[in-house]
This record gives structure tokens, C-alpha cells and sequence, in this order.
């Protein structure tokens, strides 16, 4: 089982997928995380030197990995995941793909300023963000079997509902054949 973690900079991805992990004991991959592993390179760095479509194409190589291979895995998507056509196959094609939405304005208190965003500034504006997250959100909307507005809830309860509104204890014991 994948658990694919999608939405826009700053809605909750890599910090539910931790909990999501933690709760179903399955591993967190983050992608952004594995390709400044695998690259060596922080991503504004990427980005700056290589330019955003090199970034792109690491992360469609990455996805296609993920999805290539049997391991289960909570998979917490970079932001711009969905802007491919090939990503966004990908991910329709998979019962457990999870949009976390979120308001412009709880993305720019929790991720404006973050050096390692580098389409989100501290100079961008909560209207930027949300003509960014407009254009978006049917790409995310095309892909996700369940959408999770995260801006009242901790992470814990986000990873609770995802559990529960998507069976997933239910479907992990299922998939592995255990009845605990």
C-alpha cells in the first residue's frame, strides 16, 4: 500500500505523512527530501543552477520509482508533483491519494519565508498565494480520492481522519493477512 501525500507548499504533507508513518508503521518517504539526497543539493540550489525543469524531472523519475516498486509507504509529494501529466496518472491511479488543503493565509504563516521553497518567498503575498494555489488546485483535485482541509486540525487529527475516512488499518491488514 502507498499513501501518496499531495497540496500546495505549507498544507501539512511531510509533517502528517511522519504521523501517518508512526500510526500505521509503514515508512515515510519524502520526496523532496530524497532527491537532495540523491542530488546532493539543497532545492533552491536545483532550481538555481539546473532550473526548475531538471528539478521536475527527479521528481517524475522518483515518482515513477515509488510506483514501480511493492514496498509500502507513506509518500509525502513535493507541491508541484501534480503539474505533469505523467505525475498526475500516476496518482489517479492509486486508491490512497490524499489532498491536504489549506488557506492562503495558514500557508503563509506556516511556510512564507522558508528558504528551502523556492517558489514561496517571504515577499510573497497571501493573494500570490492564492492565485498560485488556484491554478493548482484542479490538477490536485483530478488526482486526490480524498481532500483534507488541515487549517483547524493538529497533525495527529489530520492523520486520524485520513485513517479512518480512507479504512487504511482495515486495508493494511487486509493486504498483509493479518487479522490484529
Amino acid at each position: 500500500m502507498v499513501v501518496y501525500l499531495i497540496g500546495f507548499m505549507g498544507t501539512g504533507k511531510s509533517v502528517v505523512g511522519l504521523k501517518l508513518s508512526r500510526k500505521l508503521n509503514i515508512p515515510l518517504l519524502d520526496m523532496d527530501d530524497e532527491i537532495v539526497r540523491r542530488d546532493g543539493r539543497p532545492i533552491p540550489e536545483i532550481f538555481a543552477q539546473d532550473g526548475e525543469d531538471a528539478f521536475r524531472d527527479m521528481e517524475e523519475a522518483l515518482l515513477r520509482e515509488i510506483a514501480d516498486s511493492d514496498k509500502d509507504l507513506i509518500v509525502s509529494c513535493g507541491g508541484g508533483i501534480v503539474l505533469r501529466e505523467e505525475n498526475r496518472r500516476i496518482l489517479k491511479e492509486n486508491p490512497y491519494t490524499v489532498q491536504l488543503l489549506a488557506m492562503p493565509q495558514t500557508i503563509a504563516k506556516r511556510a512564507g519565508g522558508d528558504p528551502n521553497r523556492p517558489l514561496l518567498s517571504d515577499t510573497v503575498s497571501v493573494d500570490e498565494i492564492r492565485s498560485r494555489m488556484e491554478k493548482r488546485m484542479p490538477l490536485y483535485r483530478e488526482c486526490a480520492s480524498l481532500n483534507i482541509l488541515t487549517d483547524s486540525y493538529t497533525s495527529n487529527e489530520t492523520a486520524k481522519r485520513i485513517i479512518d475516512q480512507l479504512n487504511l488499518e482495515e486495508s493494511r491488514r487486509k493486504e498483509t493477512g493479518s487479522k490484529a
